[in-house]
């Protein structure tokens, strides 16, 4: 309803984001509708892009979310968006990683890898364990 009421808030799209990651994340859908409460969440995501074009978390909410839909068009053209506006941001490289390790394509890991070692990425240990771990 306040969606309805006043759809350019991004204070109320945030809300509404925060309240699709939860209800989301509590695991109480089954998988029809699940998957109609992810396309929802998927418009949404794209409606706060619209607003606030390339937004760091946002896009890497609908990558996530694109993932769960295996809709890996979509989320490759958020990962592709974390590169260029994010190069040097470890999550960057995870979430790109993330996509490719879903889909299982090695010779598009192995690019992004490359890619990934020509940038000075600022890395945390537990960035440095889940990039070694997919490498495994």
């Amino acid at each position: 309803v306040a969606m309805e009421k006043d759809p350019d808030s991004i204070e109320t799209l945030n809300s509404y984001i925060q309240f699709f990651d939860e209800y989301l994340e509590k695991g109480l859908l089954e998988e029809n509708l699940l998957k109609r409460q992810r396309i929802l969440y998927s418009q949404v995501l794209d409606r706060k892009l619209e607003m606030i074009e390339n937004d760091r978390d946002t896009l890497i909410k609908k990558l996530r979310n694109a993932i769960s839909l295996k809709n890996y068009t979509a989320a490759d053209e958020a990962a592709l968006a974390l590169r260029n506006d994010w190069p040097l941001d470890e999550d960057t490289w995870i979430e790109s990683l993330r996509v490719t390790v879903e889909q299982k394509d090695h010779n598009k890991f192995r690019q992004i890898m490359d890619e990934m070692h020509r940038k000075p990425v600022r890395w945390t240990q537990f960035g440095k364990e889940k990039v070694a771990y997919w490498m495994q």
